[in-house]
């Protein structure tokens, strides 16, 4: 199980790489920000980290195919 500093080391990664690579998405990146406060409670707040790294990569590889064919119908015209 990962740390819940690691975590925030994949978050912020993952973040970036979508904020650079579809920026079109930082509207679901913004709307998702999260506080690993869990009321001081480690297993909460690497539970929520958990979730929100896993909702990052969902937005990603759900909007990844949609994109590629995007581009590929622009390349096309």
């Amino acid at each position: 199980m990962k740390t819940e500093r690691e975590l925030n080391e994949d978050i912020l990664e993952l973040t970036t790489h979508i904020m650079k690579t579809y920026p079109e998405l930082s509207k679901y990146v913004a709307d998702m920000s999260v506080k690993a406060s869990g009321g001081g409670n480690k297993e909460n707040a690497v539970k929520s980290l958990t979730n929100h790294y896993e909702y990052l990569e969902k937005v990603m590889k759900n909007y990844m195919p949609q994109h590629q064919n995007s581009n590929l119908a622009h390349s096309l015209n």
